[in-house]
């Protein structure tokens, strides 16, 4: 699950690029409005099924696109900004801000599916 701290949402993660933004006219996979320092898209939650160990992995990336405001990924204790060029591992709970909304991702293991909720 993929939610933010305002608890505004929940939303579904799909297997595959899982696009994070601010409501537009165009097609996303998760959207939020709201936040006008949320780019349209923004940046990329991408979920990949690893069948040896059966579970998820899930990375944060930004596309082709960079967006003007900074997106920071909350691991435990450790705060780092994502940069334009690189892919972070995400694990349950990791936190991300970007704009003035924070996401938690809560990664449901037992029922093997991945959700989200938006915090601001």
């Amino acid at each position: 699950m993929f939610y933010a701290e305002r608890h505004i949402a929940d939303h579904d993660l799909f297997v595959g690029i899982n696009t994070v933004g601010r409501t537009s006219e165009e097609k996303k996979t998760v959207e939020f409005s709201g936040d006008e320092y949320l780019s349209r898209q923004h940046f990329i939650i991408e979920v990949r099924k690893n069948d040896k160990h059966d579970n998820f992995e899930y990375l944060a990336y930004f596309n082709k696109v960079l967006p003007r405001n900074k997106t920071i990924i909350i691991s435990g204790k450790e705060k780092r900004e994502l940069k334009s060029s690189e892919k972070i591992i995400l694990s349950n709970e990791d936190k991300i801000v970007a704009g003035k909304t924070t996401f938690i991702l809560t990664a449901d293991t037992a029922r093997k599916r991945v959700t989200g909720t938006e915090l601001a």
